[in-house]
């Protein structure tokens, strides 16, 4: 099984977490509306992405040396956290 894999499409977000359900997170799979992710965050060992509504914000990076490893964004390996947080905000900017 696969760690982290998100997709998208022209308005929403679509997150499997893979390996980490349901042992280290409760859910499965997730979709979220583009305009419900508020802002993504590079930082020294991770990239955070806050979710607007409450929902719990995604801590990930691109190698799982900190919050869950991210395998691919819309099918392309990350190659660097900087990377990684570049993939996920272009979701956004879309």
């Amino acid at each position: 099984m696969a760690n982290v894999v998100v997709t998208s499409d022209a308005n929403t977000v679509k997150v499997d977490f893979g390996v980490y359900y349901p042992d280290y997170y409760p859910v499965s799979i997730a979709y979220y509306n583009r305009n419900d992710i508020d802002k993504v965050e590079l930082y020294s060992t991770l990239v955070s992405v806050h979710i607007f509504n409450g929902a719990k914000d995604w801590e990930l990076s691109y190698d799982g040396s900190a919050g869950f490893h991210v395998d691919t964004v819309d099918g392309v390996a990350p190659t660097s956290n900087s990377d990684l947080c570049d993939k996920i905000g272009a979701l956004i900017s879309a």
